[in-house]
């Protein structure tokens, strides 16, 4: 048995799959169920306040194929440190060794430690990449290459260890609730000649006539003129309640399995003639907040 990387990235397409799958089911929603957005002029509060209406609930099923999604993409990581126990042992793994293989993710070193003997039977280079890569490590820029993209933290380690914590909740607890949040807000162009100083969005689930957010003025808001789009000013999307409120379902997944992708290129060079990890990277998509 010769190690190899295939299991791997079967793990992760099947990964993007379910995430594709998601994606075009929400979409349809969102395409099908349009929402409606008002706006009242509050002298009190020296505000105009935006409201949201016709709020459909999301399907109970996307929070299972967001699951699936997450377990294929972790998986692909375990699958990954296996692999690399394989190459370094050249021969097949007992019961004992092929049981406590597991991509480490630890919230400090003393923890990764403790975690060392997942990774006994990897090589030391090896050992020292993973090591680079756990969450404590975000905010070390000297690990990483050189980058545009303002930071710390690191997105890889970043999105591997939410991609952690969501597929433990999902595995262990409950199913990943998806609910419709507000995305980023907008402010109409010359907002200073309207007297506009702020704007605020919700991060709370949205809900029939809530407050999606708010224009605040520098004093007495000037009336509403009629014919005023106010769904160009604040999107909604299907978003998760944890681990951030309102946070992109879509935009937090295609994060967490880009880190995985990106991990599984840093090995590669492992399986083609023993090579050590290639450099770390920083990151191939766009900025991550965003």
């Amino acid at each position: 048995m010769s190690a190899s990387l295939d299991g791997c990235w079967a793990k992760l397409r099947r990964a993007e799959y379910h995430l594709d799958t998601l994606c075009a089911e929400m979409a349809d929603f969102q395409t099908s169920r349009p929402h409606r957005v008002s706006v009242e002029r509050d002298e009190t509060d020296q505000a105009w306040i935006f409201r949201l209406w016709n709020v459909s609930i999301p399907d109970p099923g996307w929070g299972l194929i967001l699951g699936d999604c997450l377990h294929n993409a972790r998986s692909a990581l375990d699958h990954l440190v296996y692999e690399l126990a394989l190459l370094n042992l050249a021969r097949p793994l007992t019961d004992n060794e092929a049981r406590r293989v597991q991509f480490p993710i630890a919230a400090d070193a003393q923890k990764f430690q403790k975690q060392a003997p997942r990774l006994q039977d990897l090589r030391t280079v090896d050992k020292a990449r993973l090591e680079e890569l756990q969450p404590y490590h975000a905010w070390d820029e000297t690990l990483r290459g050189s980058h545009e993209m303002p930071g710390p933290p690191a997105p890889i380690p970043l999105y591997l260890d939410e991609l952690t914590k969501l597929n433990n909740v999902d595995k262990h607890r409950t199913i990943t609730p998806v609910w419709m949040g507000a995305g980023l807000g907008a402010l109409p162009k010359g907002a200073q000649k309207l007297g506009i100083t702020g704007s605020s969005t919700t991060g709370n689930v949205l809900t029939e006539g809530c407050e999606i957010g708010r224009w605040i003025f520098a004093v007495a808001p000037p009336e509403i003129p009629a014919g005023l789009q106010a769904e160009l000013y604040f999107s909604v999307q299907p978003s998760l309640r944890e681990p951030y409120f309102g946070t992109s379902v879509e935009r937090i997944a295609r994060n967490c399995l880009l880190a995985v992708r990106m991990t599984l290129e840093m090995f590669a060079p492992c399986f083609t003639g023993g090579q050590n990890p290639a450099p770390l990277r920083y990151w191939d998509g766009s900025p991550p907040w965003l």
